[in-house]
């Protein structure tokens, strides 16, 4: 006997016709492949993440303030901290005997993409 072939569920069901009874799934038994169902839609990528440059939280450091031992700031997106009372002292001195000890860039902050 010929076999049928169709949709079943958006997948193809295969079956072919038998004279002989069987067991289900043995050869004869009448269902020859299990339907197959095609993903629906392709599995969703993670959200992209935008990060901004460093924002620090500690104050912009300004010219004409004292700052006393151990005060933290930020200049140019980094972190200092003063090794000693100071007054018109840039943080950001190459000089080795400078008052101010960069602790490193700002930590950054990401925003989530917006959702349209």
């Amino acid at each position: 006997m010929a076999g049928v072939l169709g949709l079943v569920a958006g997948g193809l069901l295969s079956v072919a016709a038998s004279a002989t009874p069987g067991t289900p799934g043995a050869p004869g038994s009448g269902v020859t492949a299990p339907p197959t169902v095609p993903p629906t839609s392709a599995s969703p990528s993670p959200s992209p993440t935008y990060t901004m440059p460093g924002v620090c939280q500690d104050p912009e450091w300004k010219r004409d303030t004292a700052y006393s031992r151990n005060t933290k700031v930020s200049y140019q997106a980094h972190r200092y901290h003063a090794k000693w009372w100071n007054l018109n002292e840039e943080p950001n001195s190459t000089n080795p005997w400078s008052v101010w000890v960069n602790d490193g860039p700002c930590a950054p902050t990401q925003w989530p993409t917006p959702i349209p």
